[in-house]
């Protein structure tokens, strides 16, 4: 079922037990802006079923640091609360995610962002192969999850080194030119990994396409048989691609290139960066 067609069943059912105008229509504000959050972290929002508490906290903890008002994020909290227990309860999904959503007054999970040094151990020590190219892609490429699961084979041409990002954030394409350590282990998934399917996505499974969710479920799976403590998501390897290239004297320009963001004012800038800039820049990744 598609997420208007949720909001719009969920705010009949708080017609149905007469709240006001007032307060469906901040409840239908609260969920739609969580869905934006999902636009810029994973392109598009997933199936609610794939929604993870994890994702909730994230989003809780971004909206926190936007500087929203107190009441503004007891509001939000509340929202998504009461409109994820009414899927669970409508049997939409098996189990509720924001059951235990932390509220305003709680600390969130902050975004960790793991040192290059840190990634490398993960990506050493990771048993599932699925999981370690998954991984290994985020961080080398800097890619939103959905943009991973969304590749076809065309779009990732090793013999040119370069990745072809279609449909990103804003409904634009970019070309992303890869490093070293980003052709091998693609080249390693799609030799060696890649299931024998006859499907068009560059990342498959025996049974079909790789979803966003179930690719976050992998991590969070990784997260806890190494025993890491700290929230470890996909978001967390695109963040530490671009805290690393920062780090290495990359400049925001370039970083914005490269991560696809879709701010309309910084648009401009983009087209002023030639590629052999970029290729430049992803090679500083070792």
């Amino acid at each position: 079922m598609q997420w208007s067609a949720l909001i719009n069943q969920f705010a009949d059912s708080l017609y149905a037990a007469n709240h006001s105008e007032h307060t469906i229509r901040a409840y239908r504000t609260d969920i739609r802006q969580l869905l934006r959050w999902f636009d810029e972290e994973m392109v598009e929002p997933p199936p609610i079923q794939e929604v993870s508490d994890s994702d909730l906290e994230r989003f809780m903890g971004s909206q926190r640091q936007a500087g929203l008002a107190s009441q503004t994020l007891k509001r939000r909290v509340a929202s998504i609360r009461r409109f994820f227990r009414w899927a669970h309860d409508r049997g939409i999904m098996e189990e509720n995610p924001a059951a235990g959503l932390s509220s305003p007054r709680s600390h969130y999970l902050p975004e960790y962002c793991p040192t290059p040094e840190e990634v490398s151990a993960i990506l050493r020590r990771c048993r599932h192969r699925l999981t370690w190219a998954i991984m290994g892609t985020l961080y080398y490429t800097g890619l939103r999850i959905g943009e991973l699961c969304g590749l076809r084979l065309s779009d990732v041409q090793l013999d040119r080194g370069l990745l072809v990002v279609r449909e990103g954030k804003g409904g634009k394409s970019r070309h992303l030119p890869l490093s070293p350590p980003a052709k091998e282990i693609l080249t390693t998934y799609r030799e060696e990994i890649r299931p024998d399917v006859d499907s068009e996505l560059f990342f498959a499974t025996g049974s079909g396409a790789l979803s966003p969710g179930y690719a976050g479920k992998l991590i969070r799976r990784e997260r806890r048989r190494q025993g890491i403590k700290q929230p470890l998501t996909a978001h967390s390897f695109r963040h530490a691609f671009a805290t690393a290239l920062y780090e290495q004297g990359v400049d925001l320009k370039k970083l914005q290139s490269l991560l696809g963001h879709s701010n309309l004012n910084t648009l401009q800038i983009y087209v002023h960066l030639s590629r052999d800039s970029l290729a430049e820049a992803v090679n500083r990744l070792e």
